[in-house]
């Protein structure tokens, strides 16, 4: 049975394919550029097929093979059905609060003397 595996390998692909960079993807996902393209070689071993072309020059240095193009549609589609069903769980209460962080003396002499004010004035 094929499992699902090397997730982050996955989510590298994606956002790689997407931005048709490693730069950009690393960017995206708060990593380094070569942690993309270990991560990228990394799905490429576990698949036994290549992903990228890569270049060293011109305008296109990171190019889909055809076998990664024929997959990319599937697997966006796929994180964009993850995203959806995620929203839908993701609790209301949550999207609705205030998180704000601030030095403990702003919070002491200005902010907390104010708060209970917003707290009647913005009840929900």
């Amino acid at each position: 049975m094929f499992r699902l595996a090397h997730l982050n390998g996955i989510k590298a692909f994606e956002a790689a394919a997407r931005h048709q960079s490693f730069t950009l993807a690393a960017k995206e996902m708060n990593v380094t550029p070569a942690a993309i393209g270990q991560q990228i070689r990394q799905l490429e071993e576990w698949l036994g097929v290549t992903l990228f072309i890569r270049s060293n020059s011109g305008q296109a240095r990171l190019t889909m093979t055809p076998a990664a193009q024929a997959a990319y549609p599937d697997i966006k589609r796929s994180f964009d059905l993850m995203l959806n069903g995620l929203q839908q769980l993701y609790s209301p209460l949550l999207q609705q609060s205030l998180t704000i962080s601030v030095s403990p003396s702003f919070a002491a002499k200005w902010l907390m003397p104010r708060l209970h004010h917003f707290q009647q004035s913005y009840p929900h």
